[in-house]
């Protein structure tokens, strides 16, 4: 699987909180191993998990169809 505009955005927001990927996966309640698949293109977030990952970190808006690494 390629990454998508939602895998970028995933990884543009663990970056921008400076997280690791153990603490960022434990503050939005995912496994580490789920948060690695999303962010190497191997796992889709489903609507929820996005919901969830913009709540816990709402530092960047999610934009389908920017440029980027979505980033506005």
């Amino acid at each position: 699987m390629a990454h998508t505009e939602v895998t970028r955005w995933v990884v543009a927001v663990r970056r921008r909180t400076g997280f690791s990927r153990s603490v960022f996966a434990a503050l939005a309640g995912l496994s580490t191993s789920y948060v690695g698949m999303i962010e190497a293109g191997e796992r889709e977030p489903s609507l929820a998990v996005v919901r969830r990952i913009a709540r816990c970190f709402p530092v960047l808006p999610l934009t389908i169809g920017s440029q980027g690494e979505g980033e506005p």
